[in-house]
Parts: C-alpha cells; sequence; structure tokens
C-alpha cells in the first residue's frame, strides 16, 4: 500500500525496492519491474559501488543515471535501512538490514522540478563534474555546453556526487569593451 501511494502522489518514481542483505526481495510496482527480483547488488558492477556508500556511510545517496536491469536510465536514491535494537540506539551502532532504492525517472523529475534546456534566453546543462577519461558526464540539457564558455554552480546531493548546473546565454556572451554583461 505504501508503494503504490508514493507512485501515485509522486510521478516520477517508477519503483520502490527492498533489499534484505542487499538481495532485492520486493520490488513495487512488481509489473515490469519483475526482472529486478533476486538481484544482488554485490553482483552488478555497475550498481554495487553506490550501495556499498549508503551502506558504508549508513546514509541515503542519489547515484546515476545508471542502467537498470531492464535496460534504461535511471537516477536512484540509496537509502540504507538500519533499524534500532533499542529506541534511540546511535545510527553508528544500528545493524544494517539491507537497503531501500527509490528509481527516479530523470526526465519526469527535471520537469517537476521545472528544469529546461531553454528558458528566458539561456541554454542550460547539469553535469557530473567527477571526471572520468571522456571528460564531465552529461546528465541532462544542452550537451555543447560542457565546451562551452558556460557559468557553472555546484549542485548540492547526497552522497558524494558532484554535479554542476551550467548556463550560458542562447546568442552568447554580450561583451562591450573589456566588460562581460
Amino acid at each position: 500500500k505504501f508503494g503504490s501511494e508514493l507512485i501515485d502522489d509522486v510521478p516520477f518514481i517508477r519503483s520502490l525496492g527492498l533489499a534484505p542483505d542487499n538481495v532485492v526481495k520486493f520490488i513495487y510496482p512488481y509489473e515490469g519491474n519483475a526482472a529486478a527480483v533476486g538481484l544482488d547488488y554485490r553482483l552488478v558492477p555497475g550498481q554495487w559501488p553506490s550501495v556499498k556508500k549508503a551502506m558504508e556511510g549508513r546514509s541515503s545517496i542519489l547515484s546515476g543515471p545508471v542502467e537498470t536491469v531492464q535496460g534504461e536510465r535511471y537516477l536512484m536514491v540509496r537509502v540504507p535501512v538500519l533499524p534500532p535494537a533499542y529506541p534511540k540506539q546511535p545510527i553508528t551502532e544500528r545493524p544494517y538490514w539491507g537497503l531501500a532504492t527509490l528509481v527516479l525517472d530523470e526526465t519526469g523529475l527535471f520537469q517537476a522540478a521545472g528544469l529546461s534546456e531553454r528558458a528566458d534566453g539561456y541554454r542550460f546543462a547539469i553535469i557530473s563534474s567527477q571526471q572520468s577519461a571522456s571528460g564531465p558526464a552529461l546528465i541532462f540539457g544542452d550537451s555543447e555546453l560542457v565546451h562551452a564558455d558556460a557559468v557553472s554552480l555546484p549542485l548540492v546531493l547526497p552522497g558524494d556526487n558532484k554535479w554542476e548546473i551550467l548556463g550560458y546565454p542562447v546568442g552568447g556572451w554580450s561583451t562591450v569593451g573589456k566588460e562581460v554583461w
């Protein structure tokens, strides 16, 4: 019931999964996601690092975009489940039960946040600023901004993701003399 209410109320949540001991046992909705049941996160190289970070850090993290078992690209919120053995037990002492994962439709999330590639005469993009061999990865928006002289601001996210939002005027920067407007 909780899963159906959550997904009905927040349309960009695609599914909710519970993984005791890091093996997916429960998923809602089951239809369309059945392939994930039985998935052992320890055996999935593309997902295990974020699960391990949530588990060891004992806090929620955002990972992705990632490829799901179903072959689609989503953002995932990993929430370690740490039930207390007694009232007011400190988080650091609680046993790790497993993981709850919210799978988010990244396009729907960005639409709900009011983000678009162009607005008010500007082009926008969101990148992962963690460097890889190919440079920053485009998360959302106009891919040309990754290599343009765009203004960037960091986005604060749960976990250790390093995302930036980039902005650039549609017609390029206007300059008068040596001043940038």
